[in-house]
This record gives structure tokens, sequence and C-alpha cells, in this order.
């Protein structure tokens, strides 16, 4: 029986109608609607269905038919208000506790740089070829060599952590790290940790020496843990000429090298703390400029390079699970063969961009992608493309392909640092200019490059002064009217309101 209580008002008194049943709102053809003038009051029950309300000991709760979760902010909470003295925030029991001022990247019409502050950064100096891995909400910089005056001169095994939560940076501690060095590898792997790798220095008499040792680095805990293990590692003579590429997935770390026309493949588990060395049959030998790049969770490796002279280009591809190497075919002859060219991955696609044409004084921006899948080139395209330099910075993130700074060939052939660039979106195959103005840091060569997540990171690199490293850099966000990602950063003060 259903139940329904209806009240009228008339000269004579009121009238109602009792029903048993619940009634159906909105049910019924042509739809229904409850109009209500006035307050509903909702009553308690311990009947717990999906999508139903009831009220309990001075609130509101909402079943999912096995519980009850209170519809309301939970004591302590806090909450942000654009307005000081917020009426509606203090008559629902907040208080007033403080401010705070947020610095954000907003949806706004243009991209914009803020700089890295620099006054925070403590006892070390600026630093020429370190790394620099992002590693969550931490930005480290490690090892490279310092042209400075006296002892603090030379080859670095400190750096420093700018975190981006609290626009500080503070010292990486020295204690179990790896010898001072440049030219190693730097990369993040799980649990927010920085592996390094490789590398080298420059003895008192102007002679390399390579290390073929490493650690990894903690962030959290400021802390390294050394890489035991040496048995089937690359030799240490062949480390100068490493190249290098990471599997983030399986936890390892491959390493080509090359010493007297010998090449030598290795891959490193993290997780085992062990070194295997590679099939070399069909290999690549021996080439002179040569990228790497891995594909991705295809656990495939590609070797690219080529010889500008000979015009010949030379592709391997490593197939991991069964520890063999195959020559790619051909590419079509809008191709171009460049040496050292830079590679990266995109989930779906290797992206080829620049490289040496003919020799060390004339550089392409050539900008092409592979499929690894159908074995097909495609040309990217070339409105807004980045001109033609060498030591730019190049990082692959958020669809994007980042190029910047550089040494930008000139009309009367001469080439300068330059603090320009563009970034590549592979979703509409559409190149974007990076814009020059308040906060983009200084022209320079050869800088660090890092993709957060929302934002691109430049730090240090060769300063248009010289050669010594920048201490310096910036943070930018891409434009989101130019096919996705963030626009300009912003900054509001927001006053914090605590439930009590």
């Amino acid at each position: 029986m259903k139940k329904i209580t209806l009240f009228s008002c008339f000269f004579l008194g009121s009238f109602s109608y009792s029903f048993s049943q619940n009634v159906g709102i909105g049910t019924g053809t042509p739809q229904q609607k409850l109009d209500v003038n006035g307050a509903i009051k909702i009553g308690g029950t311990s009947t717990n269905a999906p999508g139903s309300i009831r009220y309990n000991s001075g609130q509101i709760e909402a079943g999912d038919g096995v519980s009850w979760s209170p519809l309301a902010v939970p004591n302590s909470a806090i909450v942000l208000s654009e307005t000081n003295n917020n009426a509606v925030l203090e008559n629902a029991g907040y208080q007033l506790i403080g401010k705070t001022l947020v610095n954000y990247a907003g949806f706004g019409a243009s991209g914009s740089w803020i700089p890295i502050p620099i006054i925070d950064i403590p006892t070390v100096n600026a630093l020429t070829n370190p790394t620099g891995v992002f590693t969550g909400n931490k930005y480290i910089v490690w090892g490279g060599y310092h042209n400075g005056a006296g002892p603090s001169s030379g080859y670095k095994n400190l750096g420093y952590m700018f975190d981006s939560t609290t626009n500080t940076w503070t010292n990486t501690t020295t204690t179990g790290a790896p010898v001072g060095r440049f030219n190693h590898f730097a990369g993040r792997i799980p649990g927010n940790r920085m592996l390094v790798f490789g590398g080298r220095s420059v003895n008192i008499s102007g002679g390399n020496v390579p290390y073929n040792d490493g650690a990894i680095f903690t962030p959290a805990t400021n802390s390294w843990s050394p890489l035991f293990s040496t048995v089937n590692a690359p030799p240490v003579a062949t480390i100068g000429s490493a190249r290098y590429a990471l599997d983030t997935i399986a936890n390892k770390l491959y390493v080509y090298s090359n010493y007297l026309s010998t090449p030598y493949f290795n891959c490193y588990n993290i997780n085992t703390n062990t070194w295997t060395a590679l099939s070399t049959v069909n290999a690549p030998t021996g080439i002179a400029g040569g990228a790497s790049v891995w594909l991705g969770n295809s656990n495939k490796w590609m070797f690219w390079s080529g010889n500008p002279v000979t015009a010949q280009i030379d592709g391997r591809i490593y197939d991991a699970a069964s520890n063999t190497w195959t020559t790619m075919t051909a590419p079509p002859a809008f191709v171009q063969a460049v040496s050292a060219p830079a590679l990266v991955w995109s989930g779906t696609h290797v992206i080829a961009y620049g490289g040496a044409l003919n020799g060390t004084d004339n550089y392409s921006n050539q900008a092409v992608k592979y499929n690894p899948s159908s074995n097909t080139w495609t040309d990217l395209a070339t409105l807004n493309k980045p001109s033609p330099r060498f030591l730019h910075a190049v990082k692959y993130g958020g669809d994007k392909l980042f190029i910047w700074g550089g040494f930008e060939k000139q009309l009367d052939l001469t080439y300068i640092k330059v603090n320009s660039g563009a970034y590549y979106n592979l979703l509409n195959d559409t190149w974007n200019e990076i814009p020059s103005g308040t906060g983009t840091p200084d022209r320079r060569a050869g800088s660090l490059i890092e993709w957060t997540g929302h934002e691109m990171y430049i730090w240090g690199g060769s300063s248009e002064a010289g050669r010594t490293g920048a201490l310096s850099g910036g943070r930018y966000a891409p434009d989101l009217s130019t096919g996705g990602g963030f626009g300009g950063f912003q900054s509001k003060t927001y006053y914090l309101y605590q439930k009590m």
C-alpha cells in the first residue's frame, strides 16, 4: 500500500492521504518531477541500497549497498578560499588559519617561463656536463666538471636537488657516491631513484680515465647504494664511446660500447645486480655517431646512424626476448643520412631529429618518425620547425618533442648560442614555437632538459659568455591552445580554512 501525505489548506482545515509503498519520481510518461518549496526531511534507515541516503547522528550519509559514508568534509580538513573572511565557510564550521601563495600552470592563452631560483643553492658550483634526472618532485643535477679556482675545480661526485614543491635546493651526499666523472649515464628507475653508471674523467696528463661502475641514489633518504657486480660488465676501456638505453619496465640498463673496432653489448639487471653479455651476431660495429633508443614495452632496442659522407644509413634492432639483432630495411629517400641524431620513443614511434650532415660544420633539422610495427617512415611537418642546430636540448614528454637552445647557424655561416626552440605535437603533426621573454634562460648550449609531466625544465649548459657551466635555468609550460598541455604560469594568494 502506497503512503503519501498531502496537506491542503482551506478555510475549514486540512486533510491527508497515506499509502504504505514507495513513490516513483520521474518514472512516468510524461516524465514527472518533484517541486519542493521548503525543507526536505531525510529520515534514518538501516536498509543500505546503492544510491540511498540517510540521516544519522547529525550528518547525512550515502549508501553503496554495503556500507555508509558521510557526505561531509572531515574534521581537520583544509580548503582554499580566494577571499578573506569567507562567511559561508565560517558558518559551516571552518576557521581561518593562514594564507599561502600558489604558483601553478593555468590554462592560459600562451605558454610562459618562470626562472628556477638559484639563491638557495647550497655549497656547490656551476658544473659542465653534469646529468639531470627528475624523480617525482625532485630534480637532481649530479656530476660533471667545475672549472673553478684551486682545489674547488675538477670532476665532482656531488650534486644538488631542486624540490619543485618548496622551490628550494639541497646538496646530495657524497657518502657512497661514485667518484667524480662526466659523460656518464643517469636515469630514473622505479622507486623514484636515480641510477648512475659509467662516464670518465681526465687525469693530470690529459688522458681519459673511464669507469665501468656506478651507484643508485635515493632522494628520499639522500643516500647511495653501490653497484657491486662487475662480472660481465662492459670493459672499462670502452666506456668513453658508450651508448645507453634504460628499460624502466624490466628495470634493466643496456650498454653499447666499442674499443678498437670491437663492439660490446651488455645488460645490467637492477633487481638482481647482475650483468649479462649480449649477442654480437649481426650487431652494429664501429658506427661513429650512433644513437640508440629503447622501444618501450616491445622489449627491443633500436640503434640508428648514418654516414653523411657516403650517404649510408645503418639501423639495427635488438630483441631482448630472443637475444638477436635484425638489420633494418633501407628507409625512403627523404630520410637523410646524418650522424649523431637525437632519438626519442613516443610509445608508438621513434622520432629522429637533427644530426650532422657532413662534418662538424653543417647540421640538419630533419624531423622524421619511424613506426617499428609497420616498418614505415613519415616526414614530420615543417611549419615552425626549429632551425638547424647542434648541442641543443631534446626531450619527449606529454605527446610532445621539445627542442631548445644550442648553436644555431647564421647567414654568415657562423654559429651562435640561442635561447629559442619549439615543440612538436605528435597528436596533430604541428610545431609550436617556444617563446622567449621574461623568465627565459639566457643563450646556451648543452643544457640539461627534463619533462616533469606538465613542465619542461632547462638547467645549466655552457652560457653565452663562455664554456663555464651556467648556474641558472627555467621552467616552461606548453600552451593549451596549441595542442594540449598547460598554459602560462600564474601566482595567486589563497586563504586557508580548516574544519573544526
